[in-house]
């Protein structure tokens, strides 16, 4: 049986193989602030100063204001999950900030009917706080959208923060806004899109692995195992990004480090590990683009039948396999990146 997908995730595909590749640098969120014009219908025309303390007071506005559709839908609030984040770099914060906006694109739609609205919003050589702050600000757009149609009146304060706030205290409040949203959303994420984004992140892994004689880019898939759930593919999700870590440090890289605190298997869904999903991709993309010239990555294939969370599970095997083999070719040729 083949599984129909209502909303389809392709934006998201054309963006990462023809925008993103070979356009993100790693910078300090801690740079001086930016001065940009924000787009003019949203939220001013006025130029702005914006540092990582304005983009955390929109994320928690966005999520201030999400709260009021979940009480007029009569939802009760998500189980919150302890997610730890450190060091996390402003690629990997806008990366995540383009999944929220997408989600809040999809919640728009559902109250509204109007097609998803494209973000107009690239990504420049340089990533900084302002690119975070354009795209949470055209899903808080999309938020309002969906509180018009909901008729809600009331309103949220949007509140100063520290100067000292850190990208990493941005990309945990954008990780509980994307969960929050989860909560919302009539068309939830299932396995299959889940799958897309572990096919993606395959593909990424095989074009790194190839920059390696004797290796094995596409290792064989492990044996199929029955009855896994949507917490079994998170943790296992969540133990790649040692691996990540210890590729990242080999090759003179960085990268975040993320600690989830057990939860209740029950209360994970398939849209908890297509966050976690994104941001695995998010750093194999990272890899691929300090690459020397790096080529679009192809789409990824899909299958015939029905996804279940035991395919997904089959294939973060496969990835596992082949981001092992990666931490010990990159130890031994820390400079395979910068060679390139």
């Amino acid at each position: 049986m083949n599984q129909h997908k209502p909303y389809s995730s392709s934006r998201f595909i054309t963006v990462l193989s023809g925008l993103l590749i070979g356009f993100w640098v790693s910078q300090s969120y801690g740079q001086p602030k930016g001065h940009v014009t924000i787009n003019p219908d949203f939220p001013s025309s006025q130029e702005e100063f914006i540092s990582s303390a304005d983009v955390l007071a929109r994320v928690e506005l966005l999520r201030d204001e999400l709260d009021l559709i979940r009480r007029e839908m009569g939802n009760p609030p998500p189980v919150r999950l302890e997610i730890s984040v450190r060091g996390a770099a402003p690629r990997e914060t806008y990366f995540h900030a383009y999944t929220l906006s997408d989600k809040a694109h999809r919640l728009a739609f559902e109250f509204t009917g109007r097609p998803e609205r494209p973000l107009g919003i690239l990504l420049s050589a340089e990533t900084t706080p302002v690119n975070v702050y354009a795209v949470v600000s055209e899903a808080l757009e999309s938020i309002y959208d969906a509180k018009h149609a909901l008729a809600i009146e009331e309103t949220a304060r949007e509140n100063r923060y520290d100067s000292s706030t850190s990208s990493s205290q941005v990309l945990g409040a954008i990780i509980q806004a994307n969960r929050e949203l989860n909560n919302v959303l009539y068309q939830q994420y299932s396995p299959l899109d889940v799958y897309e984004q572990i096919s993606l992140s395959i593909n990424f892994a095989t074009r790194l692995l190839e920059q390696f004689a004797g290796s094995t880019p596409v290792p064989a898939a492990p044996g199929f195992q029955r009855r896994k759930r949507p917490a079994d593919v998170f943790h296992q999700l969540v133990q790649l990004f040692d691996d990540i870590h210890d590729i990242a440090v080999a090759s003179g890289e960085s990268t975040l480090d993320l600690k989830v605190r057990s939860a209740a298997p029950n209360s994970i869904t398939p849209s908890d590990v297509y966050d976690i999903a994104k941001m695995v991709l998010a750093e194999l993309a990272y890899f691929y683009s300090l690459l020397k010239d790096p080529e679009p990555v192809s789409e990824p294939k899909y299958p015939r039948d029905r996804v279940l969370s035991s395919h997904v599970y089959q294939q973060v095997g496969v990835l596992t396999a082949q981001l092992a083999q990666l931490k010990i070719l990159a130890a031994k040729h820390p400079n395979w990146l910068k060679s390139k």
